[in-house]
């Protein structure tokens, strides 16, 4: 195993996070704010259910699938520390979320 790529990776994913992603939950993200109508709101994947409600798949989430797709060193190192970074977040688990007047 490869540690020097694994830590690069997630070095990388410390200065990311730190740059791009909010604080603590429901927090600003970064400057470069991402929204793709319906999919993607200010950086955050939604899938809208209902006029109400809509589905949060978080970051963590996803680069936990990645992980047994990718078997980069610097990208598995990046995974895990966006997974344990994702899981610091009180909300973490929460995927349903009120429909706000932005999405």
């Amino acid at each position: 195993m490869n540690y020097q790529l694994l830590i690069l990776g997630s070095l990388i994913a410390m200065m990311y996070s730190y740059v791009f992603l909010p604080k603590h939950e429901g927090g600003a993200a970064g400057s470069n704010i991402l929204t793709l109508y319906p999919f993607m709101y200010e950086g955050k994947i939604i899938i809208p259910l209902t006029n109400d409600k809509v589905l949060h798949v978080h970051h963590w989430l996803i680069y936990l699938i990645l992980v047994f797709f990718i078997k980069d060193y610097i990208f598995l190192g990046f995974a895990f520390t966006m997974i344990i970074q994702g899981l610091t977040y009180r909300d973490c688990l929460n995927f349903i979320e009120e429909r706000t007047s932005g999405y």
